[in-house]
């Protein structure tokens, strides 16, 4: 399969297809939208289908296995926080709270882009390891804990500087 036909079958996917919909819809000043039950019903069911899926996999697998996985992944996104952090207070001169806000974003896997990767492989019949969706599971509150973590450090010295 060439790159072309790569790029045309990511491109017709549903959620690329209702991604424009919503730019097109935005840009013509639309008032459609998804109801709000049924955004949160999917958003269970997601997160759902994750979980009982990844904890399947890692019964059958074993914790043990996983286990370096797991670790080698927590380890990732703790790097890619701090390094996100790091260029976007040094370079990109943000805020020590918006910086942490924004390295969280980028530290932190989403379960959309895994669920996007998942159909992309499917799609073009290559295999992944079952228990990657425990790893999702393990790495979603990562980065998030961390910079809420390193915040509150933050805000602490902030006040102590302030007080004194």
């Amino acid at each position: 399969m060439n790159v072309f036909e790569i790029i045309q079958s990511n491109l017709l996917t549903p959620l690329v297809l209702f991604f424009v919909l919503g730019i097109v819809a935005a840009r013509v000043k639309s008032d459609l939208r998804i109801p709000e039950e049924v955004s949160s019903m999917l958003s269970i069911y997601l997160l759902a289908a994750i979980g009982l899926h990844g904890g399947i996999e890692m019964k059958k697998i074993g914790l043990e296995n996983i286990i370096i996985p797991i670790s080698v992944a927590i380890g990732l996104s703790v790097v890619m926080t701090l390094n996100h952090y790091q260029i976007l207070q040094r370079l990109g001169k943000f805020s020590i709270f918006d910086s942490y806000a924004i390295a969280a974003t980028y530290g932190s896997v989403g379960a959309t882009s895994f669920s996007v990767g998942l159909a992309f492989l499917k799609t073009h019949n290559v295999q992944s390891e079952g228990f990657m969706a425990a790893i999702l599971a393990v790495l979603e509150p990562v980065s998030l804990i961390l910079c809420i973590f390193l915040v509150n450090i933050s805000a602490s010295k902030i006040q102590r500087k302030s007080e004194s």
